[in-house]
């Protein structure tokens, strides 16, 4: 069974910050309370960001929040970017909200019970009896392991039309506690967005395509697979995003099987510690390190799964974590 990409949307909150004002924002919140801040200050330089957004304003990172408030803040947020996202997507495909057999909900940055999907249901005029498959815990790696769980549905069940959803509003978590080197870097890289994808399958003649859609995670041993961190959206003629405008021009972009792969002993590398008036985000310093000695070898062994190799691959889309990463 054929899975296809059939319309896609991006968006972010209207609340603009500029590097330069959440370096200066980071030195008077943080930079007094954490010794080493100056030295590390090169990572705001060296992230490579001019700008990003925020579901709340400036104004807002000003004064401590508690976890109630925090969350609060992600709810509205995150609800508004799912709807904004999810009406870009619907729309691109041609799908009215009501054609939608299954909703894939991607989040890991608030607690949204009822779900957000939930939650902009009446808005978005979704049927009663749509799926709902909310997925959190997956962090960086949430929104291709979404893709992939969209497209396994969507293959299971001919025709189908599967609306995936991935919110993330990282600034909520800014300033939280006692700032660790952790809270710096991700003061430095984090912003808030949403992403949208439309997929459906079709049985169609069309085989021997090259669509691949590979993700790779690090967990532990115990099978929990909530702390991913790495992971590669690898394409060759069906890449998901290299022809996100030409949709309707007769192109068909195919979305093929996924793959995960886990490692033990490595819970601790990235992930989430419930501060007490947020969620404090774990970097562990290992982590450009590991990625260069098991990336390849997780990517050739996905790669094989599917009877391909590295030379076949044109394009490689990758949430790298930061330059260093890289």
């Amino acid at each position: 069974m054929d899975v296809v990409l059939a319309g896609m949307s991006t968006v972010v909150p209207d609340a603009k910050l500029p590097q330069d004002l959440v370096l200066d924002w980071a030195r008077r919140t943080l930079g007094s309370r954490f010794a080493q801040f100056e030295r590390m200050t090169k990572a705001f330089d060296n992230a490579g960001i001019e700008s990003r957004y925020a579901v709340a304003d400036a104004s807002w990172f000003e004064t401590p929040k508690s976890w109630p408030e925090r969350n609060s803040v992600y709810l509205e947020g995150a609800t508004q970017l799912f709807i904004k996202a999810a009406a870009g997507a619907l729309d691109d495909a041609g799908w009215d909200a009501d054609e939608v057999d299954a909703i894939v909900t991607v989040s890991s940055t608030g607690i949204a019970t009822p779900t957000l999907e939930a939650r902009a249901h009446l808005e978005m005029g979704f049927r009663e009896d749509v799926i709902r498959i909310p997925v959190f815990g997956l962090g960086c790696a949430g929104g291709v392991s979404g893709l992939a769980i969209a497209r396994d549905f969507a293959a299971a069940h001919e025709g189908t039309k599967v609306l995936m959803v991935a919110v993330e509003a990282c600034t909520v978590s800014f300033c939280a506690g006692t700032p660790r080197k952790a809270d710096i870097i991700g003061s430095a890289i984090f912003g808030d967005g949403a992403a949208a994808v439309c997929v459906t399958s079709e049985n169609s003649s069309l085989n021997g395509h090259n669509g691949l859609n590979g993700h790779i995670g690090h967990s532990g041993s115990n099978g929990h697979n909530g702390k991913n961190g790495y992971n590669g959206n690898n394409g060759h003629n069906g890449s998901t995003g290299q022809k996100g405008h030409n949709l309707h021009n007769g192109n068909k972009i195919f979305i093929g099987r996924g793959s995960q792969k886990m490692w033990p002993d490595t819970l601790s590398i990235m992930g989430w510690e419930v501060d007490e008036d947020s969620l404090g985000v774990v970097f562990d310093k290992s982590i450009p390190t590991f990625t260069e000695e098991n990336f390849s070898s997780a990517v050739n062994g996905a790669l094989a799964k599917l009877g391909k190799d590295i030379s076949q691959i044109d394009r490689f889309v990758c949430h790298p974590g930061g330059t260093k990463v890289i």
